[in-house]
């Protein structure tokens, strides 16, 4: 339910939480777990953490973040935002990545790991790929016919499938792309 919060549901019953129990946004657009007993809740104002039934701020994001989805990975954590570009959280510290550091854009709709341990980033220009200290970008003009990304996911065999909004979906299994659309059948 859209504005509503974070729901839970306990034999059987639903059990709401909202700004008033500590949330610091009800519009939430992602939920991971981090550790066996901490969730971390992308919201419109950044990211709410529940430990030990209560909640908490991520402090290190400024005021009015809106996160859109995170990524724990190991040791580190991956903050995808609308408008402020990644963040990586490792060792208590974050740092930030933008287009200026060679992203295709500061708003990621998705992000997953890839097979080699790189992280894929979806976004309306395209997707980005950091791994290994390179930046790869691919967009309209090196292999995506549509680039506004939806949704990203990396299958057991390491082929990355993308969803995009209104172009179909995308197999990347090495270096070839195959697309699957109304057109292709």
């Amino acid at each position: 339910a859209v504005g509503k919060g974070l729901i839970k549901i306990v034999n059987n019953q639903l059990k709401y939480f909202t700004v008033d129990d500590g949330l610091i946004s009800n519009y939430i657009r992602d939920i991971v777990r981090v550790s066996p007993d901490e969730l971390w809740i992308a919201t419109w104002n950044g990211i709410s953490i529940l430990k030990n039934g209560k909640f908490s701020e991520f402090k290190l994001l400024e005021k009015q973040t809106y996160v859109l989805n995170i990524l724990p990975d190991s040791n580190t954590i991956w903050i995808a935002t609308g408008g402020k570009g990644l963040y990586k959280y490792e060792n208590d510290s974050i740092s930030s990545y933008t287009t200026s550091n060679g992203l295709a854009s500061n708003s990621f709709t998705e992000l997953t790991k890839g097979i080699d341990n790189d992280i894929w980033l979806g976004s309306g220009m395209g997707l980005t790929n950091l791994g290994n200290g390179s930046t790869l970008i691919i967009n309209d003009k090196n292999g995506l016919d549509f680039q506004d990304i939806d949704c990203l996911f990396t299958d057991r065999e390491g082929i990355l499938w993308v969803g995009t909004n209104g172009g179909g979906l995308y197999k990347f299994a090495g270096k070839l792309i195959t697309t699957f659309n109304v057109k292709s059948g």
